[in-house]
C-alpha cells in the first residue's frame, strides 16, 4: 500500500522566490503569494521534509526517499521544473 506524503510551501513575502526541490536539483519560481503541492507517494519507506528557508531560495529536501519521484502542483496542476524560472 502506498503512503502519501504532503507539504505545502507559501511564498508569503513580497519578492520572488526559487523553490529547490533536492536531490535532484530541480528548481521552481515563486511570485509573490503563490502556493505549491509537494506530493510524495512512497511504497517503501518513511520520508520526511527537511525544509530551508532564504533570502531568495526555499530548499525542499526529500529524506529518505528511494525510487520515488515527488511531485509539484499550483492549484492541481502539476507544473514542470523550471517553472516561472527567472534567469
Amino acid at each position: 500500500m502506498k503512503k502519501k506524503y504532503k507539504v505545502v510551501i507559501e511564498n508569503d513575502s513580497e519578492k520572488f522566490k526559487t523553490l529547490m526541490l533536492e536531490p535532484w536539483g530541480e528548481d521552481y519560481g515563486m511570485m509573490s503569494k503563490d502556493v505549491f503541492e509537494i506530493i510524495e507517494e512512497e511504497e517503501i519507506e518513511d520520508i520526511y521534509f527537511h525544509i530551508q528557508f532564504g533570502e531568495k531560495y526555499i530548499t525542499v529536501y526529500v529524506e529518505g526517499t528511494s525510487n520515488s519521484y515527488p511531485r509539484i502542483y499550483q492549484n492541481g496542476k502539476e507544473l514542470d521544473c523550471g517553472y516561472n524560472r527567472i534567469d
